[in-house]
């Protein structure tokens, strides 16, 4: 548009800008006429630049909404106004928070301007990049910077505009939404006929809304009704409302949004609650409690929800009231409570933790959670009617369990049991007591005039006994020692250190003489404790007085004799268990807080029994680590892998301490500062793997249905590592991404399927559309992508021969062109085990050429994967001689899982230098044999005794190592473990002993109990006795017999046949006839070979089964 000079500018002011608005004559007469005449009056108060942006904007918005279409299409395609304008506006002056509203509405229209520019620039260029508000400008809109209640109208007016203008033009995005938001803000304080008029659309057009915009739509659409108070506008939200409400496709943040929207219209056009749907009936009910309305109604329904509702009305309903939980009497949530607590089965327990934030004082609060306690002494069994009698109970079963030794009492055996039954009801219990306890600290800081609670005072005392039975309780549960601490921690903040509850503890950990379960249980609880009481000292240390800073120093020399007493008990056994990490925390703390305090404050004789016990858990934890020569002038030096495989966490701790109370670095430790460093000041020493990652904010995931390919990438992979991994995210995530699927590039493609085969979960619709789109990115694939998208598809289950065939060009094609080893190493993991030897050639010789580029594990999965697979192959292994040769020069680096493996496949291969290698593999093996794990210990004996290896110390150390160890796992790995040690002759071993006598009380599948009597029979093995398999035999027959196969009924025919057992082999043969003849299968020469040999000790035939009777030895 060209501009007019100066003088007939002014001219036209006189009469109101007549010019300028007819622009719009052709498309809406009636709002143009209103437009001059609110020009014309607001001329005098506003100054003319900004009546006549004003202007200008509303005849270029009254286009969009014009009766032609070809109107609307041209203003679509223009500028709102010209530079020049804005250029005026801006340089007007003006009060601070106009002028902030101008600025905003500014970048808006260029914002949009830049978009339409960008968008026909696009096509010739190839630019992709889209222009968007930043985050920053939100914070810039808030009423608090803008006052809106101040502007005037003609500024709101042409602030609105440009909002309304970036909403139709711009498209939706980051800038639609801050649109949104100043629209919506400026409604509730200006009547304004541009934004009725935009609000007017919302009913008349067919708009296909996101969530989002849907949410803001609701949001200024209910500004709108609420500021001009007509009944036709709130009819309509009302309507539109439970309309949208019925949609299942909407997400949670819509509801909260619609329940607001009516609870806001509520006085003048309320609703059904009935007929709401569970998600906005309970946010509807909330809001209106908020607004003190319809409150004989919703309490009593949000309780009976809370009590007895389905799992999502529970957790809506409780949501609800924990909102409005202060306009709600406390004897209406308590007698909820109370019912729940006397119900034979409850449901949900939530609503305990709720009426826990509502005692008015002390009383009604310790009442409270005397009520708890006996609930909780009902659920676990524990006697008493008091809290101390309760409390003495607990105690009694721990003192047992921990420090008894013997058989297990039947009162503790049914505590320990009920505990585990009633996990989650306790769970809450506890978690309930922990609010009352915050609730009773809360009294204290609001009233001045309470008294603090008195740790010697009756109030104390019974809390301290609270916190006691509340240790016995996660000392017979492990899962409980969270929730307990979080109790602890609490009652901390209450009454400071609950001594009675850390004497027990400490001294009952010091008469125990025998580790186990229960035994640590205590010191995970103890330690839990310590690290609770300490830390805070620390933490305010150098604000604190000095009788503050030494509140802890009574406690000091009982904590390390504790400490110093648990690791006397567990001994070597030590580094089993997961406490050892929390005995090394609590020692640090305690040698950082006595380097704080006077030196009188404690003996030296503290210091020392600290360093003693820091020194002992160090000597457990290096004691299966190798030491190697570190070269000339320097001391032996521990592998970095070795000591951080078990407990670097641990290590670490131990490193603090020894620094903080010895001030001296321990040579042996040196290289754990190197390799876990962490800055030295205070409060920064905890390791990266304890820190907690925040989820996916909900900012990001509401903008899920708008995102592009990179985006929703980018999010799938981050929700996947961060959270929330609940159903609901996830299927709004695969729903956006099978919506741009057809736009994904193969990159992209690569990245989200390794993601998806993480998670483990994808349908199966989705799974086909992904396989058919990775199929037409084929021949753009690189290396990279084709190992990420076989990957993915391999582990969901969706990579077939026919894949692997398609893609077997493409990865021949680009294997030379690999930017590293690592989608080498997979992709011949994934075509060895696919059983195609030619391309899995071509890969093994790639891998030679970067044999060197492979790190220790890389190098074992290749020799793994092949040798699996082809060990047989002469091809293979002349193409592997070279990957074996470097594998045997760098098993000193590998880990204990990558060895097993590399002995277990090597083994039942062919190789010619096979000797050489399964010897080199075993003396890495033998030095570190304390840290086997059964499974691994299962692989390396099946490997001996399948490639009937002798090593002159290796199977003999295995043995030895599992007879140390508690070997209670599941029947299968026990069979496993047994066949291996009686086949290389340790069936005389305490360890084939313990086996027996486990594998004798267990419960067995068809299966199991087969090849146990084969073993049994086939070695003479002693136990299980003969009556032992007998009475198995006829459980088995009764309520398995049609799971048996033909092929058990075999084994365990053989099995009778030559351990003796007359009527048991009877049986077993009799079993195996009636199953041949039942079964229509082909039957292999073995099976029926072991038939017939046990039926010839019968004297029986059976000349339709087989002829050869051959035994099968």
């Amino acid at each position: 548009m060209m501009h007019k000079p100066s003088r007939a500018r002014r001219a036209n002011r006189k009469h109101g800008g007549s010019d300028l608005a007819s622009t719009a004559a052709d498309s809406c007469h009636s709002a143009d006429a209103g437009i001059r005449g609110d020009g014309a009056a607001d001329c005098a108060a506003v100054p003319y630049e900004i009546v006549e942006f004003k202007i200008r904007a509303a005849s270029k918005v009254a286009l969009l909404y014009g009766r032609s279409g070809r109107w609307a299409a041209l203003a679509r395609r223009g500028e709102l106004v010209d530079d020049r304008t804005l250029k005026n506006v801006l340089r007007v002056k003006l009060p601070d928070y106009e002028h902030r509203g101008l600025e905003a509405g500014v970048l808006m229209l260029r914002v949009v301007k830049e978009r339409i520019g960008s968008a026909l620039r696009r096509p010739s260029k190839g630019d992709d990049t889209v222009k968007d508000i930043t985050s920053e400008a939100f914070a810039a809109v808030v009423p608090k910077e803008m006052m809106y209640d101040k502007w005037r109208p003609t500024v709101a007016e042409a602030v609105a505009l440009c909002a309304i203008w970036a909403i139709e033009v711009g498209g939706w995005s980051k800038l639609a939404v801050m649109a949104y938001r100043v629209l919506t803000h400026i409604s509730r304080v200006h009547c304004i006929e541009y934004i009725k008029r935009l609000v007017d659309t919302f009913f008349t057009l067919a708009r296909d809304a996101c969530d989002l915009e849907l949410m803001q739509q609701i949001s200024l659409l209910t500004a709108v009704c609420m500021k001009s108070g007509s009944d036709k506008d709130k009819d309509r939200l009302r309507v539109m409302c439970l309309a949208l409400v019925k949609d299942d496709e909407k997400n949670i943040y819509v509801d909260q949004v619609l329940a607001t929207s009516l609870a806001d219209i509520w006085d003048t056009h309320p609703c059904n609650l009935e007929m709401l749907p569970s998600g906005c009936k309970y946010r509807l009910m909330g809001n209106l409690l908020l607004r003190r309305r319809e409150q004989e109604t919703v309490i009593p329904a949000l309780l009976q929800a809370a009590v007895g509702g389905s799992y999502d009305e529970r957790k809506l309903a409780l949501t609800a009231l924990r909102e409005v939980c202060g306009f709600i009497e406390y004897s209406a949530i308590r007698e909820a409570a109370s019912r729940l607590l006397h119900a034979p089965d409850p449901v949900d327990l939530g609503i305990l933790s709720l009426a826990a934030i509502l005692p008015a004082d002390h009383e009604a609060a310790l009442c409270y959670i005397r009520e708890l306690c006996k609930q909780i002494a009902n659920k676990v069994g524990l006697a008493g009617n008091t809290i101390e009698e309760m409390c003495a109970a607990a105690k009694s079963s721990v003192t047992h369990l921990v420090a008894g030794g013997g058989s297990i009492r039947k009162a503790a055996r049914q505590h320990v049991q009920k505990t585990g039954k009633q996990f989650f009801t306790v769970r809450e219990l506890v978690n309930a007591i922990g609010c009352t306890i915050t609730r009773m600290t809360m009294i204290v800081e609001d009233n001045p005039e309470e008294a603090r609670i008195a740790p010697e005072s009756p109030m104390g005392t019974t809390i301290d006994a609270v916190a006691l039975m509340a240790a016995c309780l996660a000392t017979l549960r492990q899962e409980l020692v969270p929730y307990v601490g979080d109790l602890m921690r609490r009652i901390l903040l209450l009454m400071g250190t609950p001594k009675r509850t850390l004497r027990f503890c400490t001294s009952t950990l010091k008469q125990c003489k025998k580790h186990g379960e229960f035994w640590e249980n205590l010191v995970l609880m103890t330690c839990e404790l310590v690290i609770m009481m300490i830390m805070p000292v620390m933490k305010d240390f150098h604000t604190s007085t000095v009788e503050e800073r030494c509140v802890m120093a009574p406690f000091l020399k009982e904590i390390a004799d504790t400490m110093h007493a648990a690791v006397r008990t567990a001994g070597p056994a030590l580094v089993r268990y997961c406490c050892i990490t929390k005995i090394s925390e609590s020692l640090s703390r305690m040698a950082g807080y006595m380097r704080m305090l006077p030196q009188q404050k404690y003996t030296a004789k503290v210091a020392r029994r600290v360093c003693n016990t820091l020194q002992a858990v160090l000597q457990h934890l290096l004691q299966p680590v190798r030491l190697k020569d570190g070269g000339q002038n320097r001391p032996p030096r521990v592998e970095e892998e070795d000591l951080l495989y078990y407990r670097g966490d641990a290590l670490l701790y131990i490193s603090i301490g020894f620094n903080a109370i010895c001030a001296v670095t321990v040579p042996r430790l040196e290289m754990i500062w190197i390799a876990r460093r962490h800055p030295r000041e205070e409060g920064a020493r905890l390791p990266g793997g304890m820190i907690v990652t925040r989820p996916v904010s909900r900012e990001s995931l509401a903008a899920v249905p708008w995102v592009g390919v990179s985006r929703i990438t980018t999010l799938i992979e981050e929700v996947h590592r961060r959270g929330p991994n609940d159903a609901k995210t996830w299927s709004q995530l695969l729903k956006r991404f099978n919506a741009i699927l057809s736009s994904f590039g193969h990159k992209h493609l690569a990245r989200v399927l390794v993601t998806l085969a993480k998670v483990g979960n994808c349908p199966d619709d989705l799974l086909r559309k992904i396989r058919n789109q990775a199929l037409s990115q084929l021949h753009q694939c690189d290396l990279l992508s084709c190992c990420g998208i076989l990957y993915g598809l391999k582990r969901l289950g969706a990579c077939d021969t026919e894949l692997l065939q398609r893609f077997q060009k493409q990865v021949v094609d680009s294997v030379s062109t690999a930017q590293g080893p690592y989608p080498v190493v997979m992709l011949i993991h994934t075509y060895a085990g696919s059983g195609d030897k030619d391309t899995t050639l071509v890969l093994l010789r790639e891998a030679v050429k970067r044999a060197d580029q492979l790190s220790p594990q890389a190098l074992a999965m290749v020799v793994v994967a092949a040798s699996a697979n082809y060990g047989q192959c002469k091809e293979v292994e002349a193409a592997m001689l070279q990957l074996l040769l470097a594998a045997a020069g760098r098993m000193g680096e590998m880990d204990l899982r990558s060895l097993t493996q590399l002995y277990s496949s090597i083994a039942k291969s062919g190789y010619a230098i096979r000797e050489h290698v399964l010897d080199a593999i075993a003396d890495e093996i033998v030095p570190r044999v304390e840290r086997l794990t059964p499974q691994q210990s299962v692989l390396v004996l099946s490997g001996a005794a399948k490639a009937k290896h002798v090593h002159p110390r290796l199977a003999a150390a295995v043995v030895t190592a599992l007879e140390r160890k508690t070997v209670d796992s599941d029947p299968q790995l026990m069979l496993f473990l047994l066949s291996a040690i009686v086949k290389l002759n340790f069936q005389h071993s305490s360890l084939a002993t313990q086996l027996q006598r486990a594998l004798g009380m267990a419960e067995l599948k068809p299966t199991q109990f087969a090849n146990l009597v084969y073993l049994v029979g086939k070695w003479r093995l002693p136990e299980p006795s003969t009556r032992c398999l007998s009475s198995q035999l006829d459980r088995l027959i009764q309520c398995s017999r049609d799971t048996i196969s033909l092929r058990d009924a075999a084994l365990i025919a053989y099995g009778f046949a030559e351990s003796g057992g007359q009527d048991d082999l009877v049986k077993a043969v009799l079993l195996a006839e009636e199953i041949a003849r039942r079964s229509q299968d082909q039957h292999d020469q073995r099976t029926l070979a072991m038939i017939n040999h046990a039926a010839n000790k019968l004297h029986f035939q059976f000349p339709d089964l087989s002829t050869n009777s051959r035994s099968p030895e």
